[in-house]
């Protein structure tokens, strides 16, 4: 998404998903925030990042239950 549309100076997308899959989440943004992730990009720059030990990645989420806002096994906090 963040390809195709750039950076939307927000958390737009992420926003979009919580609403969408866990409206309950009510925590997301600021916990997105304390990773570094201000904006979608922003979350990819400095938030996470693919487990780099995986070979297709993306294609099964793991390790959390559908609608989750946590991240899955693939997905790995990046130390700033």
């Amino acid at each position: 998404m963040i390809t195709d549309h750039g950076c939307a100076t927000s958390l737009g997308w992420a926003i979009r998903y919580r609403d969408l899959r866990a409206p309950r989440a009510k925590a997301l943004e600021q916990r997105l925030g304390r990773m570094g992730g201000f904006c979608t990009c922003g979350l990819f720059l400095n938030g996470v990042t693919l487990d780099r030990r995986l070979r297709v990645p993306g294609t099964v989420s793991e390790g959390v239950r559908t609608g989750s806002t946590q991240r899955c096994t693939h997905w790995v906090r990046q130390r700033r």
